[in-house]
This record gives C-alpha cells, sequence and structure tokens, in this order.
C-alpha cells in the first residue's frame, strides 16, 4: 500500500541487527554518482541508534517533505515552511537496524505513510541526520525522463 510498507516487508526479511544499517531508495529517486558514493560513505560511520536521509535544497516536487536541519545536520523536525535554506527529503534513506521494532509499532499503530514514519523517529529517541546534496530528482512524469538523462550528463 505504501512504500512504509515496502520497507517493513524488506527488512522483515533481511533481519537486520540494531549495530546494521541498510540503504533503502525509492525507485524515482535520481541522483549523481559521486553524490550518491559521498551519501554511502557517510552511511558506514553511522552509530547504531543513528539514520541518515539524502537531503536536498532542490525542491521540484508537488509535495516535498520539507526538513528541518540544524547546522551540524541533526534533523530536529519535518513539515517546516520553505523558506531559504530549507532542504528536503530525496528519497534515500540510510536506516538503522534499530528502527524495525519502531517500524512494527507505528504499523500496526495506524501509520501508513512513510514521511510520518521518519518524523515519528526523533520522539522516539532516534537521531536522525541530514546529508546534503545539491540536486536531486524524483521521477514522477514521462517528462521528468529527459530533465534525468540531462542532469545525468551534466555530472
Amino acid at each position: 500500500p505504501s512504500s512504509m510498507h515496502t520497507l517493513y516487508e524488506v527488512l522483515k526479511e533481511l533481519k537486520p541487527q540494531k549495530n546494521e544499517h541498510i540503504l533503502a531508495s525509492m525507485v524515482d529517486t535520481i541522483v549523481r554518482e559521486n553524490d550518491f558514493l559521498s551519501y554511502f560513505k557517510t552511511l558506514e560511520n553511522l552509530q547504531s541508534n543513528e539514520s541518515c536521509l539524502l537531503v536536498t535544497p532542490f525542491i521540484d516536487d508537488e509535495k516535498p517533505l520539507t526538513v528541518k536541519m540544524l547546522p551540524h545536520g541533526v534533523i530536529e523536525g519535518f513539515n517546516c515552511p520553505i523558506e531559504k535554506g530549507t532542504v528536503v527529503t530525496s528519497g534515500m534513506y540510510g536506516l538503522s537496524g534499530a528502527i524495525f521494532p519502531h517500524l512494527e509499532k507505528e504499523l500496526s499503530g495506524g501509520t501508513h505513510k512513510m514521511r510520518n514514519f521518519l518524523a515519528s523517529l526523533i520522539p522516539a529517541g532516534h537521531t536522525l541526520k541530514g546529508f546534503s546534496v545539491e540536486k536531486t530528482l524524483d521521477i514522477d512524469r514521462p517528462e521528468d525522463v529527459k530533465v534525468a538523462e540531462d542532469f545525468l550528463c551534466q555530472s
């Protein structure tokens, strides 16, 4: 029914340990190779109570999930007003295996959207970090394919 449900099914199958991290990506996320490699390298240094979202200041989405991020990269909240310096999630998540019990709890409690699940991690005591890159693309419409091709060819 949603990307949150898909994440649950994947984690249920993988059975990640609390000290392991997995990289989950939406199928419609486009990121430059160098940005992806830098982000992936950052995930290697996360603690067991930390996850890291790929974020960007480039906003071209009908319903962007805005992120309030502290100067040192910790995410403080979601759904903040769009203003100078606002970043949005990019559909890539370096997630700690420690979140799985919380994911189960949120699903059984009626949460069905990834954005609501991510927001629920902060008050639950899980640290979310943001890794910002200049630009990512979300492929939602046929015309986005050409934009993505041009974007990747500029890399």
